[in-house]
């Protein structure tokens, strides 16, 4: 009896850990853009947008600030984080194209590939 009662125990702990270990989002980004994915139910939702700049309008035009970020959105059906990431190559290109339909990188192909490898190190989920 007192065996079975130590295995449950052992299980159920077991069984804790795996749930804490379980990738809820992930993130990079520097002060200018930012990369962040997120397990959505069943699905996976992924942005990656410029971060938002403060726009003051010129003056003698209204008193707005105005927050302006440009950036795309991305949701992956019926996958989970923990293997989406792990998956290097879809996460790269999915923030190559990203960076690529940004107007501030229009033309700066190196840099676009400098911020994927930069992202993609810097990528840290829990």
């Amino acid at each position: 009896m007192k065996v079975l009662l130590v295995v449950v125990c052992v299980l159920a702990a077991f069984a804790a850990r795996a749930e804490d270990s379980v990738v809820k989002s992930c993130s990079a980004g520097d002060d200018r853009i930012e990369v962040l994915i997120d397990q959505a139910g069943v699905d996976i939702s992924m942005k990656v947008q410029e971060v938002a700049r403060k726009y003051t309008p010129e003056k003698g035009s209204s008193a707005y600030n105005i927050l302006a970020a440009e950036g795309a959105s991305f949701v992956i059906k019926d996958k989970q984080l923990g293997d989406f990431v792990k998956d290097k190559a879809v996460v790269s290109n999915i923030i190559l194209t990203s960076l690529f339909g940004l107007r501030s990188l229009d033309g700066e192909y190196d840099m676009v590939h400098y911020y994927v490898d930069k992202y993609m190190h810097g990528l840290k989920c829990k």
